[in-house]
């Protein structure tokens, strides 16, 4: 905490306190974590960086995740975005037919959360 004179000390928080410029809060250890949900207007594609003259420009969205916790993503983007590497043009054209007929619900028991993780923004398989 100190540097300077008092360490493990009941003065050890006036010295910080005296140490601070004026109008600044103290220092302290730890971190915090945001608990802030999106909704679907935050994380609509309009405020997106790679969206422009009505279009999103970039191959893979870099705020799949976020969207995904909003609820802003269907059950056919998802799958699209997922699969879009694919090569071969059959398997593309059974995979837009299997995810266009999907009408089922999409978020089960956090299923997405463990299936994509939270380590990537795309969820290449």
């Amino acid at each position: 905490m100190s540097r300077h004179f008092m360490c493990n000390t009941r003065l050890a928080g006036i010295e910080q306190m005296l140490l601070l410029p004026p109008n600044f809060s103290p220092r302290s250890s730890g971190f915090q974590i945001g608990n802030s949900r999106y909704s679907a207007d935050d994380v609509d594609c309009r405020y997106c960086t790679d969206y422009k003259k009505k279009k999103c420009k970039s191959k893979h969205c870099s705020w799949l995740k976020e969207r995904i916790e909003a609820g802003a993503v269907t059950y056919y983007d998802l799958v699209i975005e997922c699969f879009a590497h694919l090569k071969n043009p059959r398997a593309k054209t059974r995979i837009h037919l299997a995810a266009a007929d999907f009408h089922g619900q999409l978020y089960q028991a956090g299923i997405w959360n463990d299936l994509l993780g939270y380590g990537g923004s795309s969820c290449r398989m």
